[in-house]
């Protein structure tokens, strides 16, 4: 998963050396790493054919996720929208909208089935991820959510018999919201001048955040037909 301990030891010693935020120097080391490791640089640059795309990554993480008969009719009903735009600005547009898709869509269904409305009707109303701001904010609500289900669970307003289905229904939906907040995170720790500028190796990492929230709300039946919502899906990304 991203930000092994490795990384973050890495990072840490690079906060003692410069006095910078944990997200700054998170950032830019991020940038030296990839430099070297991804042949993308700068806005408008052109990722190499060896390069993973955004959706590419989503598709394989998603897939390595699923149990073996789930996964196979995914790869067949998503894989047909890989071939997708390769630069740097494309990319970051995918990847906003592969978010869009997790908040507006796995992250709605998942509050909706345990039966917060005004949460439901939230994330349904909130304005579409585009830049680092909208992502920030976005991530934020995603985190309050999370934090209201856990606070205030739903197994304290049914009847004996149905405790269990409710709590199981949360910690289905804490998780989904969990995986997406993380992927916003990404996008959000930049300034908006970065925002079509992120490394590609972060949005690969946000692409398998993305893959995780799906992958959950497949597990707790949230999304049926997951096959189905991976195609959605990749055609929304190819969209972009």
């Amino acid at each position: 998963m991203p930000e092994n301990k490795g990384f973050k030891k890495a990072v840490r010693a690079r906060m003692a050396q410069t006095g910078e935020k944990y997200t700054v120097a998170r950032r830019r080391f991020m940038e030296q790493k990839t430099a070297h490791t991804t042949p993308i640089t700068s806005r408008g640059g052109t990722l190499a054919d060896e390069v993973p795309t955004v959706l590419g990554h989503f598709i394989e993480a998603l897939l390595m996720r699923l149990p073996p008969e789930q996964a196979e009719a995914t790869r067949v009903a998503a894989t047909t929208f890989q071939e997708t735009g390769r630069s740097s600005t494309q990319q970051c547009a995918q990847f906003y909208a592969l978010l869009n898709r997790a908040y507006r869509v796995w992250c709605a269904e998942a509050v909706h089935a345990t039966g917060r409305e005004v949460m439901h009707e939230g994330l349904l109303s909130v304005g579409q991820i585009f830049d680092a701001a909208s992502a920030s904010y976005n991530g934020a609500m995603l985190g309050e959510y999370r934090l209201g289900i856990e606070s205030d669970p739903a197994s304290q307003y049914v009847e004996d018999d149905d405790k269990e289905a409710a709590d199981q229904a949360d910690e289905d939906a804490r998780k989904v919201l969990l995986a997406a907040q993380k992927a916003a995170r990404i996008a959000g720790s930049y300034d908006h001048d970065s925002s079509y500028d992120i490394p590609q190796r972060e949005l690969l990492q946000g692409a398998e955040w993305c893959a995780a929230a799906l992958a959950a709300a497949a597990d707790g039946e949230i999304i049926l037909d997951v096959a189905a919502e991976a195609s959605r899906t990749a055609r929304a990304v190819t969209r972009r």
